[in-house]
């Protein structure tokens, strides 16, 4: 009877792990019970749910029995302590309350976001330790991610041609979105164009690259997983380029030319080898002729991918509006304003403003909205009405930096920044170790990592919210896969 018991228990492990991947691009789902407090709250992850039963199955017991943590929890537990220790203290002088939000309710709801996401990295760590098999996570992250372009590349069908009609795929939008589905912009399952895109260039888009620079693909052999991979980036990136999210974008190209610039370095090596290979006579090695029209092919693919990007996106004022006004770019400040960056920016300045006036500890989580009225530039008060009725008495819209990093600054000071960047320096670490090993597994995890977390550096500058998954899910897997001694060669040998 018992061993059955610990059969059924691992099952349900297993499926939730793969329930919480997979059900990722689901950001906003409306169907929470109302104990939970989240009426409010737009991030409303369906990933939840698989992540209380993780937390009960695998990260609770963990605890009792004592389980070493994972290589680089040190900075992650003295940043958590430094912003509940932040918050606690700004408690003792609140600020005014603001659109219905109290300091002690946006300190509880600090607590909760903060607390969440360590719990999606827990969750992620521990369950990679248990399984012991990226391949496991890569697959359920591509099976979402398979369902969400699938739903993706059907709205931007619908841009293009005009079918199937709006209503129709709205009312399926709202059974798992609080929002309906947007009229000009594909966003997947998302709550919005610019969270799909987020969840494409942090999670997908890099697990997709990986397995293509690598050949280390998680359907299928060979040949038959390179147009499993193949076929998903296409689909990825045509996504992608529907959502019109210019940062996205801009992210993704970043992360592409990431990579190629760190398998140049890596082919140079290689190059070096084979060289000295050639001069001991091994007739192995590709010649020059061959390597020199295997990079002109691949120029010539990118060189018309560009034009062909850049002609779609011409045609779509939310981009052309990035050239047209380029006559301003000498005054940068106008040149933002002027492609409707001018909110966000000065969002930015204000949440700025907060932390020069409480750099070392910051205003406590959830509190930075509270100060920055009087750090919004002047500007603001004659071009951006979007600003002033945000903080209208009557609205109900409550201020946020939309840049986490900023945030982390003005809500948890320079030393919690400090501790939150050290954690993200150690875990990147870990991937360039791995990336440098000479079996495939490793370089694809770590390669993986690398333009994950590269990603998730640059999309914090224009998403704020601690309780996004993607922002602690890479991190998990990688803590688990990587900082535990002979992973790689485990994982070789049970796939095999």
């Amino acid at each position: 009877m018992f061993p059955d018991w610990k059969r059924w228990l691992e099952f349900t492990r297993k499926a939730a792990w793969a329930l919480l991947l997979f059900s990722l691009p689901i950001t906003s789902f409306p169907h929470f019970p109302g104990f939970m407090g989240l009426s409010t709250a737009v991030v409303r992850p369906l990933a939840l749910y698989p992540l209380i039963l993780l937390i009960l199955l695998e990260i609770l017991p963990s605890f009792l029995r004592r389980d070493p943590l994972p290589a680089g929890a040190g900075p992650l537990i003295a940043f958590c302590v430094a912003a509940l220790a932040s918050t606690a203290f700004s408690l003792v002088t609140p600020a005014f309350p603001l659109a219905g939000q109290t300091p002690l309710s946006r300190s509880l709801r600090g607590y909760l976001t903060l607390g969440m996401g360590v719990a999606f990295l827990m969750a992620a760590w521990r369950m990679s330790v248990r399984e012991n098999s990226f391949r496991f996570a890569a697959r359920w992250l591509l099976a979402g991610g398979f369902i969400a372009m699938l739903w993706g590349g059907l709205q931007a069908f619908r841009l293009l041609m005009g079918w199937p009609g709006y209503e129709q795929m709205n009312s399926f939008q709202r059974l798992i979105s609080v929002r309906d589905m947007q009229l000009l912009r594909v966003n997947g399952l998302a709550f919005e164009p610019s969270w799909h895109a987020d969840y494409l260039v942090v999670l997908i888009i890099p697990l997709l690259l990986a397995a293509l620079a690598t050949g280390e693909h998680p359907f299928g052999g060979e040949r038959s997983g390179r147009w499993v991979t193949g076929g998903l980036s296409v689909l990825a990136v045509v996504n992608l380029l529907f959502t019109y999210s210019r940062g996205g974008i801009v992210v993704g190209f970043g992360v592409t030319i990431f990579l190629s610039l760190l398998e140049l370095v890596r082919r140079r090596n290689e190059v070096k080898i084979m060289r000295s290979s050639e001069k001991a006579g091994d007739p192995h090695q590709l010649g020059r002729r061959e390597r020199f029209l295997r990079t002109l092919i691949v120029l010539l693919v990118v060189a018309l991918a560009v034009v062909g990007v850049s002609y779609l996106l011409s045609k779509n004022y939310y981009f052309g509006i990035l050239v047209t006004r380029l006559n301003r770019i000498g005054n940068l400040q106008n040149y933002l304003i002027s492609i409707g960056s001018g909110p966000r920016l000065a969002l930015w300045q204000a949440a700025w403003g907060v932390f020069m006036d409480n750099p070392y500890l910051g205003v406590g989580l959830g509190q930075s909205g509270f100060w920055m009225w009087d750090h919004l530039p002047l500007w603001t008060f004659n071009y951006q009405s979007e600003i002033m009725e945000t903080f209208a008495f009557s609205s109900m819209g409550y201020p946020n930096p939309k840049n986490v990093w900023v945030r982390l600054l003005a809500e948890t000071g320079i030393l919690g920044t400090t501790l939150f960047l050290l954690f993200v320096l150690l875990v990147v670490l870990l991937a360039l170790r791995a990336y440098w090993q000479k079996d495939r597994r490793s370089r694809f995890l770590g390669l993986f990592g690398i333009l994950s977390m590269a990603a998730i550096v640059v999309e914090g500058f224009s998403l704020d919210s601690f309780a996004n998954p993607t922002l602690w899910l890479t991190s998990g897997i990688l803590l688990g896969s990587l900082s535990m001694p002979g992973n790689a060669k485990r994982e070789a040998r049970q796939d095999d």
